[in-house]
């Protein structure tokens, strides 16, 4: 009897610590539209000597009461504050640390006491909180709107599990991923352009808070390899989203050799064009990317006489520069392009540029289309880039690269230095100490 009272005293103990191991969570706000899981003890670490910087601390926190056998989170609320929690393991440690190193060094100000928890302001615009189960810092915010903030983070710092984001559909499709880091996010947390091609499937009626990104991201072979899917946690949404999803067939090589190593961005997808168009039609993102063109020509009969491959490639940092390539079922538009020419709006011109290739003037500038003799369309504000549809680039993409975008249903490739421009280095920043320096962002759909 007495082994049995031990055995059972041994499992509530245990029952009750995997209960608070986590409770730390519970200050991330319940209304948040983006979460991200980081695995500290997964995650490659820089090697730190001397006193920790702002930068390295996040990699070395555990030495100054914060708990990293557990994950880190970061966040996005409703009303676009960005957050950082994670688990204190001894509070004192972490004023220790505040107090002897932050300080001094001017990355934070002192703490001072309100409502029984911690506050200071690290680099003037975020919000540092601490209580003895958690730590949490959101932002950014001007001197005026910090009192706000900390009073609202004081609240977020004391609610229990009723009020978290453990019991939300978000948080519980986080746990269910499996990677160092694992996103799960609105899509209206997405810059738009971003989001349209994440959210191609999607249905008209659905706005940008139903529609979920989750994603798994790895390094691998110098690359940062983003594995996610699509869906809504509305089912009637869910339903049309995965069937337009299940209409994209395996992207084949067609396009790829086509992408230069320098290019910031390709997006590919093989489909049949009716629901090709039926996708674009409910992708506010998309629609904006093909407005320009759509003014002086159909791009919907171009779009239904797809059967194939479709590339977009972003040649350079300027988004105007995008180049369109796809491979035709049929030509019959062509014979519209007479009434084009007539109808074109005021200020526009379509004019011949050799056999079934035409130039646009007016406008915003200056764009190119034609179809080739093997029933390619291509597109672009660059002549000679528009006219090279399925030509090889000059340095075409690693295979590295390559092997792992043929045969997906949807995929994307990004070249960080190239998207990213001026912003290249800060971008790196942040990609580094998670994933190493990888050259390209690969994204697949699952």
């Amino acid at each position: 009897m007495k082994n049995l009272i031990y055995t059972c005293l041994l499992l509530c103990a245990l029952f009750v610590a995997s209960c608070s191991g986590d409770d730390y969570v519970n200050v991330i706000p319940s209304d948040s539209i983006a979460l991200m899981a980081v695995d500290m003890n997964n995650v490659q670490k820089p090697e730190v000597k001397g006193k920790p910087t702002l930068e390295t601390l996040p990699f070395i926190a555990d030495q100054f009461g914060v708990d990293l056998s557990v994950p880190v989170y970061l966040f996005e609320t409703k009303d676009g504050n960005f957050g950082i929690c994670a688990k204190v393991d001894d509070a004192d440690d972490v004023k220790k640390c505040v107090d002897e190193d932050m300080v001094p060094q001017q990355m934070c100000k002192p703490l001072t006491e309100r409502k029984d928890f911690q506050f200071t302001v690290v680099k003037g615009s975020w919000a540092l909180g601490l209580s003895d189960d958690a730590i949490l810092v959101m932002g950014p915010a001007v001197a005026e709107q910090q009192p706000s903030l900390q009073q609202q983070m004081a609240k977020y710092l004391e609610a229990d599990k009723e009020k978290g984001i453990k019991n939300t559909p978000l948080f519980e499709k986080l746990d269910s991923l499996d990677a160092p880091v694992r996103i799960v996010a609105q899509a209206q947390a997405f810059p738009e352009n971003i989001a349209a091609p994440l959210t191609l499937g999607a249905p008209k009626e659905a706005d940008d808070s139903q529609v979920i990104i989750a994603a798994e991201l790895q390094a691998e072979d110098n690359l940062l390899m983003v594995r996610a899917h699509s869906f809504s946690f509305n089912e009637k949404i869910n339903a049309a989203m995965q069937s337009s999803i299940a209409s994209l067939r395996p992207v084949t090589v067609s396009y790829l050799p086509s992408v230069d190593v320098n290019d910031a961005a390709a997006v590919f997808v093989n489909v049949e064009g009716n629901k090709f168009l039926e996708m674009i039609k409910a992708n506010k993102g998309l629609q904006l990317l093909l407005a320009g063109i759509n003014t002086a020509v159909d791009m919907d009969n171009i779009i239904r006489s797809v059967d194939g491959d479709v590339a977009f490639m972003l040649k350079d940092g300027d988004r105007r520069n995008v180049a369109m390539f796809a491979k035709l079922a049929k030509t019959d538009f062509l014979n519209d392009i007479p009434y084009w020419k007539q109808s074109a709006p005021k200020g526009m011109q379509i004019i011949d540029d050799g056999k079934d290739a035409y130039s646009v003037a007016g406008g915003d500038g200056k764009f190119y289309f034609g179809v080739t003799s093997d029933k390619q369309f291509y597109a672009g504000a660059n002549d000679s880039i528009a006219k090279a549809v399925g030509a090889k680039a000059a340095r075409s993409l690693p295979l590295q690269v390559t092997d792992r975008l043929k045969g997906q249903r949807l995929c994307i490739v990004a070249n960080i230095s190239s998207l990213f421009g001026k912003q290249a280095e800060l971008a790196m920043n942040l990609i580094r100490p998670l994933f190493g320096s990888p050259e390209y962002i690969i994204y697949q759909l699952k």
